[in-house]
């Protein structure tokens, strides 16, 4: 009997981390995070056990084996050691939610414990937090604009309630609860959706009324095996980027992705890329590796049409393992470690400024971290993003990050614009809408160049000036239903003294 009871917990385990992967898998099956958590509480409902901490370590382990497991394609001891590590994290919700599940209060005790450990994979160590359960909605426009409220981790609020209303209802059903205690969850299912829709409503109407534009071009060059390239190789991708920039309208700001510059730069000879931009005749931003003495830099330059460099921003979150080898000194047995070369971070976001409207530039995975990019967004028009992703060989990893950006963009309620090596190249609006370049239908995989008018909203959101209120009351809802908790216990202790 009890290796059914085992079996099961694992059974359910894997039925929930099945899925969530499947959503991050497939943007159709986006639905499916809607209920497949409910498996989950039926193991939080029994008592604390190591077989629970290993069901919730096997949910996590099969949630982001699924999700991630494009980042085979570049290190599968890499992968094994991300997801045993960011698996742990739901050893922490198992413990927040076995014990809130039988307080009062737990049907926003559970969903505040779940936006608790989502905080906590954003400020530990690298803060990894891809794959968090609000990205999964990004096509859904009606559902991600509260976003704008309460960031994304309203919206993976907001799921596990869904979720954990769900399961109230078939626990209460298979106790034979009175209809009213049933029809009530039901009609706050209806309502939750309500809301949903009707705040976006509100926001479509009133976000319709921006019709200010701005021009741009970009480049999708995709370039790969660049660390194979001879001078030669070289020469030829700076001859079509530049074939590339020329078929831009001349007032287009032309934007090039993250390390496009095909050379080694030397921040104190920047002729060549002057002489590029001055050929070009057009306004450019571009990628390229920098170097400044000693130190290498993965850097963003502003040049305008006369090849003057009006600014330059250095990478400041680098990307452990692949720009920067953390505990380097204590991983030395591992020879492949000892072939990466560190890139300095940057030390502080810069703006820029384009005909008269201001902008900053997110390099690669920068995106990911919603305070990093509330801060970079803060008295700006617009923002840009360049990255290469052509390293995970295209979905799904190209739609997941473009996901988060998605959901960057409605919390702070800003358009950003995406340049990538081998896409998806675009930009997407201060309400989620997602415009892509695209090549006969495709917009992975390959060459070319699209121009666009890109929406711009020049006021920030509830969100943005006030970004760390919902984490704050998650933390904060959870300690006073702990306190009162034990407030009542030790009034039972006096009661039982008496």
């Amino acid at each position: 009997m009890l290796r059914k009871i085992k079996s099961l917990s694992f059974l359910l385990s894997i039925i929930s981390g099945v899925g969530i992967g499947l959503a991050f898998l497939f943007p159709k099956f986006s639905f499916l995070v809607w209920f497949s958590l409910v498996p989950l509480f039926f193991i939080l409902q029994k008592k604390t056990s190591l077989k629970g901490f290993i069901s919730f370590f096997i949910f996590g382990f099969v949630y982001y084996g699924l999700s991630l497991y494009w980042v085979t394609y570049v290190s599968i001891l890499g992968f094994v050691l991300l997801i045993v590590y960011l698996s742990l994290f739901y050893l922490i919700f198992y413990l927040l939610g076995a014990f809130f599940i039988k307080r009062p209060l737990r049907q926003l005790a559970i969903p505040a414990a779940w936006v608790v450990v989502e905080f906590l994979k954003e400020i530990i160590w690298c803060g990894f937090s891809w794959a968090n359960l609000g990205y999964s909605q990004f096509n859904n426009l009606y559902l991600i604009q509260v976003a704008d409220i309460g960031g994304t981790k309203l919206i993976s609020f907001v799921i596990v309630l869904v979720n954990f209303l769900i399961w109230e209802i078939i626990i209460s059903y298979k106790k034979k609860a009175k209809k009213p205690t049933i029809l009530k969850k039901l009609i706050s299912l209806l309502l939750i959706f309500t809301v949903l829709g009707a705040y976006s409503f509100f926001r479509f109407n009133k976000n319709s009324k921006l019709k200010e534009k701005l021009d741009i071009t970009l480049i999708q060059p995709n370039i790969l095996d660049k660390q194979l390239m001879g001078p030669e190789d070289k020469n030829e991708v700076l001859n079509d980027l530049l074939v590339m920039a020329k078929k831009a309208p001349q007032d287009n700001l032309v934007i090039f992705p993250e390390a496009a510059w095909p050379y080694l730069l030397d921040k104190e000879d920047t002729q060549l890329i002057s002489n590029f931009t001055s050929s070009s005749k057009r306004d450019i931003l571009i990628g390229a590796i920098t170097k400044e003495g000693k130190k290498y830099y993965n850097s963003a330059l502003f040049l305008n049409r006369k090849g003057s460099l009006i600014k330059a921003y250095d990478k400041i979150k680098l990307v452990p393992f692949g720009e920067y080898v953390p505990f380097r000194k204590y991983l030395k047995f591992i020879k492949v470690l000892n072939s990466i070369g560190d890139i300095t971070p940057g030390s502080q976001e810069k703006g820029f400024s384009y005909q008269g409207k201001d902008f900053s530039v997110l390099i690669c995975f920068e995106d990911l971290f919603p305070d990093y990019v509330a801060e970079a967004a803060e008295n700006k028009d617009f923002l840009v993003n360049i990255t290469d992703d052509s390293w995970f060989l295209g979905e799904p990893e190209a739609s997941q990050h473009l996901s988060i950006m998605a959901l960057r963009a409605v919390e702070n309620r800003i358009s950003i614009i995406r340049s990538a090596n081998s896409g998806i190249s675009g930009w997407v609006s201060f309400q989620g809408d997602i415009t892509k370049l695209k090549k006969d239908k495709k917009s992975l995989f390959i060459r070319g160049k699209g121009d666009f008018k890109v929406l711009i909203n020049n006021k920030r959101s509830f969100y943005n000036k006030r970004r760390g209120w919902f984490v704050l009351f998650s933390f904060l809802l959870l300690i006073a239903v702990f306190l009162k908790d034990m407030l009542n216990l030790r009034l039972n202790e006096k009661v039982d003294l008496r």
